[in-house]
């Protein structure tokens, strides 16, 4: 049975938008009308919103607060919305299975460890990463990524669709201490594997190395909303929005079930496993290397560049990939594979634009839950 949400505070997020009124003697409709802002800035165009209720990070007021992706997507949930627009963006969140996840057959996995944790799927949509999506999504973190790992990024997202699904969080209103986004953040996991427990979705989804990790989820509602705003066009994400309202009370599993069974069916499962992969692509390029030149000379620099990186050193990916693409070898799998075992990631002492995810902020009590 469909959960019920609890009763808004309509107090806390202003007043619920109203239907235009048509006055009688002039037709005029008061809804297309707007009397100039009572302020000199942005602030006014969000005066109704307490920040407490989507972030407890500052850095995310001050650069999300100006940013066109955000305002705009925000817009659209309190026109789709209503006052129900807070309480629904804390009751529900979104978990994005990448490429990967669908070759790799990870995504029934997932759905278990998501069952476990009391989180019902909703509704899901499938879409493509393009290169901007990944530099707009991920725009205040990339500055710690080496360059090969940026354009790994895009190769990745560029082998299938991904898969958004929409959850909400069934934990009992009287156990609810987060929002559904943050609680889900704080179960999928780190990115390093090596930091990882098998408390972790990305554990269970075995996730071996910081680019092949199946899964991205927004951090806290504001993340929902930005996200949103860049994934989608208006259209798209008003439709998704009224989607959610409807799927809350009567969740569209079947209809989730099928499209993941789509994908399935459209793209070929692939081991992702490291050693298996790697072994795979030394034999490809072993076979394909016999009576061709070119090609020998690159599978004798991958061994070379394979046992080096055994003892410590990095592939440089962008003169690797140059040469595949010279000789006419396609990207594939075991590509991406062999570069996720390889590459230099990230420099670690690099601090994000936007450092912290807003969980200790919530913990600590900074955040307002409704």
């Amino acid at each position: 049975m469909a959960k019920k949400l609890p009763a808004l505070r309509t107090e806390s997020i202003g007043a619920t938008p109203q239907t235009p009124r048509v006055s009688a003697a002039s037709g005029e409709a008061d809804g297309w009308l707007v009397d100039a802002p009572t302020g000199r800035t942005l602030t006014s165009e969000r005066s109704w919103l307490d920040w407490r209720l989507m972030t407890t990070v500052p850095d995310k007021i001050k650069y999300y607060g100006s940013e066109s992706y955000f305002r705009e997507s925000l817009a659209d949930a309190r026109f789709i919305l209503g006052a129900d627009a807070i309480r629904l963006l804390q009751s529900v969140t979104a978990l994005v299975f990448k490429p990967d996840a669908i070759v790799g057959r990870r995504i029934p996995l997932a759905l278990a460890f998501l069952r476990r944790h009391h989180f019902t799927p909703l509704l899901g949509t499938s879409f493509r990463y393009g290169r901007l999506h990944l530099r707009e999504d991920w725009r205040f973190q990339l500055n710690q990524l080496t360059l090969d790992r940026m354009r790994l990024n895009t190769l990745l997202a560029g082998m299938s669709p991904s898969f958004m699904l929409f959850l909400r969080d069934d934990t009992p209103a009287s156990e609810r201490r987060l929002p559904a986004s943050v609680r889900l953040q704080m179960l999928k996991g780190p990115s390093r594997p090596e930091q990882q427990t098998a408390e972790h979705l990305r554990f269970v989804m075995k996730s071996w190395s910081r680019l092949l990790k199946f899964i991205h989820a927004p951090d806290e509602p504001a993340d929902l909303v930005r996200e949103m705003g860049i994934l989608f066009a208006e259209d798209e994400r008003r439709a998704l929005y009224a989607a959610i309202v409807q799927a809350v009370d009567r969740p569209n599993v079947a209809g989730v079930e099928g499209a993941i069974q789509a994908l399935h069916d459209t793209f070929p499962a692939h081991e992702l496993a490291k050693d298996i992969s790697i072994a795979r692509l030394a034999a490809d390029l072993r076979v394909k290397s016999a009576d061709n030149p070119a090609l020998d000379c690159i599978y004798r620099r991958f061994e070379r560049t394979r046992a080096a990186c055994a003892q410590g050193r990095f592939l440089a990916w962008m003169p690797f990939e140059r040469e595949l693409a010279a000789a006419g070898m396609p990207i594939t799998w075991d590509h991406l594979v062999f570069a996720a075992a390889t590459i230099h990631h990230s420099f670690d002492d690099e601090v994000a634009l936007v450092p912290s995810d807003g969980t200790e902020g919530w913990l600590c009590g900074r955040g307002l839950l409704i």
